[in-house]
This record gives C-alpha cells, sequence and structure tokens, in this order.
C-alpha cells in the first residue's frame, strides 16, 4: 500500500475548506493510505476527527512519519482559487491532483455530541430558541484594539443591535468565541448570553441545533454550515465565489453575502437574521 501524509492547515476554516479535496484523493486512490498530520490536537483535529475519508489522523511533527508529505498551504490555495474565482476548495483539490466532486464538507456531529448541544441549549435559552453569534475572527486585521483597519470584522455597534432585535422576536443571542476572546473590552457589553472557551465540537453540534447562526468569514461559519446548521455569513474580503458554502443535508439554509465593510449599517444584520427566517 503506498502511502501519503498531508500536513494540515493551522486554522479551522481552512481545514474544512480540505476536506472536499481530501474526500476526492481518497476515492481516486482508494489503495492510498492517507495521512493527517495537524500541528496539536486544537481546532483542525478536531474537525477532521471521524472524517471517513482518513486513515488515519496524528498530531505532532510530520517529519516522524513515513511516506511523501503534501503541505495543504490555504495561502496558496487562496491565492490560486482567488485568481481565477474558483473555490477554496478545488484549489487544494489542484494541489492534491484530483477534481472535486463539489465543496460540500466532510463533518461528523456524533449522536451523543447532538444530546448534549439539545441540553445544553435548553439550558442556555430558558425557553426561548438559540442563535448563535460567532462575530470573532481570527484572521481579521482589527481583532486587537491597536489596530485599526478591519478587513472582516464588523463594529460591535452593529451586532448589538441585532442581538437587542432578536430578543424582540423571542431569541437568545449566544455569542462564542475563543477563550482569548473573553476579557476583549470591545465586547463585554452583549445583551444575550456568552460561551466562550468551549470546546470546539461542542460548539459545532450546537450549531446545528440551534435555530441559526450569524457569523463573518470566520471558522464558525464554515463548521456551522459543515454541522448542517442554518448561517447566515457576512463576508467583505473574500469574494463567495472562492469561499462560499454548500449544504451538508436536506432543507439546509446557508445565505451569504459580500457587503464592503462601508456599506454595512445597523439594518445590515437585522436583515440578514430575517431573511434565514428568525
Amino acid at each position: 500500500m503506498s502511502e501519503l501524509v498531508l500536513v494540515g492547515p493551522k486554522q479551522i476554516g481552512d481545514t474544512l475548506l480540505a476536506t472536499p479535496a481530501i474526500r476526492a484523493y481518497k476515492r481516486a486512490h482508494p489503495g492510498t493510505r492517507l495521512t493527517v498530520c495537524c500541528a496539536d490536537e486544537g481546532g483542525p483535529y478536531q474537525v477532521l476527527l471521524h472524517n471517513p475519508y482518513i486513515d488515519a489522523l496524528v498530531a505532532g511533527d510530520p517529519a516522524a512519519l513515513p511516506g511523501p508529505q503534501l503541505v495543504l498551504d490555504p495561502s496558496i490555495a487562496l491565492e490560486h482559487g482567488w485568481s481565477v474565482r474558483k473555490p477554496f476548495a478545488w484549489a487544494y483539490g489542484r494541489m492534491l491532483g484530483v477534481e472535486i466532486d463539489s465543496v460540500r464538507y466532510d463533518y461528523l456531529v456524533t449522536p451523543d455530541e447532538r444530546a448534549n448541544a439539545d441540553a445544553t441549549l435548553r439550558t442556555l435559552g430558558e425557553g426561548r430558541p438559540v442563535v448563535i453569534v460567532a462575530r470573532h475572527s481570527v484572521s481579521c486585521m482589527s481583532n486587537h484594539p491597536a489596530v485599526r483597519r478591519a478587513n472582516k470584522c464588523v463594529d460591535n455597534v452593529y451586532w448589538l443591535g441585532c442581538a437587542e432585535k432578536l430578543i424582540q422576536r423571542g431569541y437568545l443571542p449566544l455569542a462564542v468565541g475563543s477563550r482569548d476572546e473573553v476579557d476583549d473590552p470591545r465586547y463585554v457589553r452583549w445583551p444575550g448570553k456568552r460561551l466562550y472557551g468551549h470546546p470546539l465540537r461542542d460548539i459545532a453540534a450546537m450549531c446545528a441545533q440551534c435555530a441559526g447562526v450569524l457569523t463573518v468569514d470566520n471558522g464558525i461559519r464554515h463548521l456551522a454550515a459543515a454541522a448542517g446548521a442554518n448561517v447566515y455569513a457576512l463576508s467583505s474580503a473574500i469574494p463567495l465565489a472562492v469561499i462560499a458554502c454548500a449544504p451538508v443535508r436536506e432543507g439546509q439554509r446557508i445565505v451569504e453575502e459580500n457587503v464592503f465593510l462601508r456599506d454595512v449599517g445597523l439594518r445590515t444584520l437585522p436583515r440578514g437574521a430575517e431573511r434565514l427566517g428568525l
């Protein structure tokens, strides 16, 4: 049996965007033992758990692994996809020498994860349907308070206005993010509830079970779509032709739009929520 080691990306969105290419490669080369190596057991490793097209998922230094290696470099995939206005996943496929069959992600929510998510949402919602809000992006140039250039993130005042609208309609807005973002002073004020630093796979299961997910172009956008959630995503930095999400289940609603950040106003996010049926 031949071997191939794929060195995976470092971000969860970039990793999920590679899953169609991984699927296409394994289907084209069923006799090849396919190993994916992640830097650690963090986000990328977690989203690849239970992937049926990966023979071995390992964390650590790829240099210790046998067989030829290929680095799935998202910067190269993005540059290639953007230049020809083709999907990110298509560019990963080109790296692997295969054509993808679709941009649909591969991600499995286990029955236990789904049951735990139901219980958590019932507790947090206190009788109200929960809407998950993911307003952060690790690749946004304005994530640090000292940096003033925004390329992905929307000013928090718009998220606050959207959350208040959701509450008026009977929803519980739940803000999610990484543990590092808990104490960011820009995001202290929030009319709903917050769940920062929660295990990533649990967040994915909650996305799949909640009323809807509102997000910018970040890892949660791709994770929620991959888990089967109904998603509204506001994108400004990258064309949708390159990063649009595809449904993974029948009836799944995915509403995405490109809006220049200078054109975002108080009605943009509430209107997006309405388009999702919230």
